[in-house]
């Protein structure tokens, strides 16, 4: 393995995690975690379910992933000084990478579920994606500017340090697995809503290592911006048919009524839908979600 690692392009070791700024990332990004945690506990508490909960838990296992995609994605999380938590491929992660991917990975999961429940229709999710890419626009800057972390190589679509394609990729990760788990919502009731998990910790391999490949090859065979920017296109291409896939399989067809939002339970507790008579039924069965 460290023959394999030396191979690839080396991230700038030398530079030390600025104490301060990491204590104040770690705090604002830990904000939406705890409350989504507190929202996801009063749901239990209320008869809702635990499929909240569940999607954080999902989001937690997805960090296991990120000293994957910093190596592929040639991102340096600082080591010297800073406030660790596990390692993987000779990447020790500071404390905000478990803290942070609950929610981002698990609550906007969530919230890609709901939206799905209430009748989002493709363009609908085209638009969610540019709005989560903006997202992680907005939390990656602050921590890039100062040296919380640092990318490094001929990295595309770079703004204020931020390579813009990283925030198309993580976002995807977040709709991909809340489209899975609304496809899945009638099969996970009872004890089977624990593999929500599972579910979106798988969804974040799938998508980083397949729609992300083109730009991960790129950066890792040193290749100048003349081949990362179109690797790049590439994955941003592939990305795309994945949001239109989604639509496709679950969002709902244009020209169609959205359905009531008015209360939504969670799924694993409501009843199943009717079994559909026919073929052209099963694609107009409701979804069987009752009112909270």
């Amino acid at each position: 393995m460290p023959e394999l690692l030396a191979a690839l392009p080396q991230p700038p070791l030398h530079i030390e995690m600025p104490q301060t700024e990491e204590l104040l990332f770690t705090i604002a990004g830990t904000v939406p975690t705890v409350a989504l945690v507190v929202l996801g506990i009063r749901h239990l508490s209320t008869g809702r379910g635990p499929l909240l909960l569940w999607c954080l838990l999902g989001g937690l296992l997805a960090s296991l992933y990120e000293p994957f995609v910093d190596v592929m994605g040639l991102v340096y999380l600082p080591e010297n000084g800073s406030m660790g938590t596990f390692t993987l491929l000779d990447r020790e992660m500071p404390l905000f990478v478990p803290l942070i991917y609950p929610w981002y990975v698990g609550g906007l999961a969530y919230l890609t579920f709901r939206l799905l429940e209430r009748g989002i229709d493709r363009k609908g999710l085209f638009k969610l994606w540019v709005a989560f890419a903006a997202v992680d626009w907005l939390l990656e800057v602050p921590a890039v500017v100062t040296d919380v972390y640092a990318y490094y190589g001929n990295a595309p679509f770079d703004v204020w340090g931020h390579p813009m394609w990283w925030g198309f990729m993580h976002s995807l990760v977040a709709i991909a697995g809340g489209a899975v788990i609304y496809a899945l919502r009638h099969h996970l009731r009872g004890a089977a809503v624990a593999l929500v998990a599972p579910i979106l910790f798988m969804t974040d391999g799938a998508v980083n290592a397949g729609v992300g490949y083109p730009t991960h090859a790129a950066l890792n065979a040193d290749a100048s911006y003349w081949a990362t920017y179109p690797a790049s296109l590439v994955t941003l291409g592939l990305g795309a048919i994945v949001i239109w896939l989604i639509g496709a399989v679950v969002g709902r067809e244009p020209g169609t009524p959205v359905p009531d939002a008015a209360g939504v339970a969670d799924p694993t507790t409501s009843a199943p839908p009717p079994v559909p008579t026919s073929v052209v039924d099963a694609d107009r069965a409701p979804a069987g979600v009752s009112g909270d």
